[in-house]
């Protein structure tokens, strides 16, 4: 998933100023490198930028790093 997302955010900004037939070539080739279908690539190229795959791990660890030293709260019996 990474890679497809490394994928279509880099070739994004071609294919949204291209040509119709460039976008046919730009399209050949996501599909070719991510194995996704015509549709998906379109949407994934279309559609908002998607955040870094390495800034999206890195803000899940920092946030069960932050939780982690919480201290727990105790339990009303």
């Amino acid at each position: 998933m990474a890679a497809r997302r490394q994928v279509t955010n880099k070739l994004g900004s071609q294919y949204r100023t291209a040509s119709r037939a460039d976008k046919g070539a730009i399209l050949d080739r996501v599909v070719a490198t991510t194995g996704m279908g015509r549709s998906t690539a379109r949407r994934m190229l279309t559609g908002q930028r998607l955040p870094d795959p390495k800034d999206q791990v890195d803000a899940r660890t920092s946030s069960r790093a932050a939780t982690a030293t919480t201290p727990a709260l105790a339990h009303p019996t």
